[in-house]
């Protein structure tokens, strides 16, 4: 019986798109643009993870529901593929109106025996279900706003590393937690590890990224509060020669930033006493270039 743990964040990048201006009124004939995208969503030992979607809804305080369905010809798509920054669009600037919205949710396909949301390992082909999924789709309660001739941008982010659990006996099951930021709020931190010094081996390697300045790290695990909030893994660049990681959509701030080499050992469910070898705080600034932090510290 294996258990596949994921190593890295999956985002659903939501680029609102609307005009030039900066006027915030919600008068019943303005409109804005909607594109949204799929991004970033490694999992280790899988080789690909396939999610169908065939729709997403929008709850406008003074619309009512926007949907947009598109479930005649969904959207399969292997956001194992989308690792680095890479994304998919779902929607592609769409008239929206503009004002406040309460929630988003994105209808995914979870039929029993289709294979609509999968994931692929080395055993081969195994169904992912998501509790719920197929009928209330994955839902994102925070509330935002859409400005009249203006420009909003987020990204609705979950962290396949907290989400997907399973086995091959089992199954796989995808019950993802879900956050928003707002993109002109965000940067990134990127680094390179001095593997063969730090970890002896590219395999467990990951940065884990708390809240706030020297937070003191702790595994994942899906029944507790605490955590990281997004988890790196380590991979080789080829290009550079050599090991680095990347962590995005971070709000602007201070954080703290931990390196192990036993996330492979990380369960989700559980607690576990993994090992960080070394922590350093870092500042993240929106709209600037990624902030780089190395290991060990330069």
């Amino acid at each position: 019986m294996k258990v596949i743990r994921g190593l890295m964040a999956v985002g659903l990048s939501a680029a609102l798109l609307v005009g030039c201006s900066s006027d915030g009124s919600s008068g019943k004939d303005k409109q804005g643009m909607l594109s949204l995208s799929v991004t970033d969503a490694p999992v280790a030992e899988a080789t690909a993870v396939w999610v169908q979607f065939s729709g997403v809804e929008l709850q406008s305080s003074s619309h009512g529901r926007q949907t947009f369905d598109f479930s005649e010809e969904p959207k399969q798509i292997d956001l194992l593929a989308l690792e680095g920054g890479g994304s998919e669009l779902l929607l592609d600037e769409v008239s929206l109106p503009a004002g406040n919205y309460q929630w988003v949710r994105l209808m995914v396909d979870t039929e029993p025996g289709v294979l609509d949301s999968y994931l692929v390992s080395a055993t081969g082909e195994h169904e992912l279900t998501i509790p719920s999924g197929d009928q209330t789709g994955l839902k994102l309660i925070r509330g935002f706003v859409v400005p009249a001739g203006g420009h909003a941008d987020f990204t609705i982010d979950f962290d396949l590393r907290k989400s997907v659990v399973g086995d091959d006996e089992k199954g796989y099951k995808l019950r993802p937690t879900l956050r928003m930021v707002d993109n002109s709020e965000v940067g990134a931190v990127i680094g390179h590890v001095d593997i063969a010094n730090l970890c002896g081996s590219e395999e467990g390697a990951a940065v884990y990224v708390f809240p706030g300045p020297d937070t003191s790290p702790v595994d994942i695990n899906i029944n507790e509060e605490q955590g990281p909030l997004v988890v790196a893994p380590v991979r080789f660049n080829e290009e550079e020669g050599q090991y680095c990681y990347r962590a995005a959509f971070l709000t602007a701030g201070e954080y703290t930033l931990a390196l192990t080499c036993q996330a492979d050992q990380d369960d989700p469910e559980a607690t576990d006493d993994i090992a960080f070898v070394e922590q350093q705080n870092v500042m993240v600034e929106a709209g600037a270039p990624p902030t780089q932090a190395h290991f060990p510290a330069e």
